[in-house]
């Protein structure tokens, strides 16, 4: 690799790493959603045994729930199939990276490198 070429690779990598770092923060809110709709789920079928079947607004609330319930089932296969894609052209970046920047460079040429990249 030149030392242009170099530059570009660091610039590329550092773009990289930040981007694997947004994956996983995305990933770990979706752990959460997952959790609320796990707890939603268990709320829905404790409520579930308690309905006044004799009382409209009870039948209500109940349905309101499983409502609030499928809203966030939706949200979060929403946010997950985001997540896909977005990992999906990480990984693209990714091979097109190794394929580029896998390539030899002569040490002395990283310090030249580190600063035209503006890592120094």
């Amino acid at each position: 690799l030149t030392v242009q070429q170099l530059a570009g690779c660091l610039t590329k990598a550092k773009q990289l790493d930040a981007e694997s770092g947004r994956i996983e923060a995305r990933r770990s809110e979706i752990q959460l959603a997952k959790q609320q709709v796990d707890l939603s789920k268990n709320n829905i079928d404790t409520a579930k045994v308690m309905i006044d079947r004799y009382s409209q607004s009870s039948i209500y609330r109940f349905n309101a729930s499983v409502d609030h319930h499928n809203a966030l089932v939706e949200q979060t296969k929403a946010m997950n199939a985001s997540l896909n894609l977005s990992i999906d052209a990480f990984n693209g970046s990714s091979d097109l990276y190794n394929l580029t920047c896998g390539k030899k460079y002569y040490s002395d040429d990283l310090e030249p490198a580190k600063t035209m990249a503006g890592l120094n």
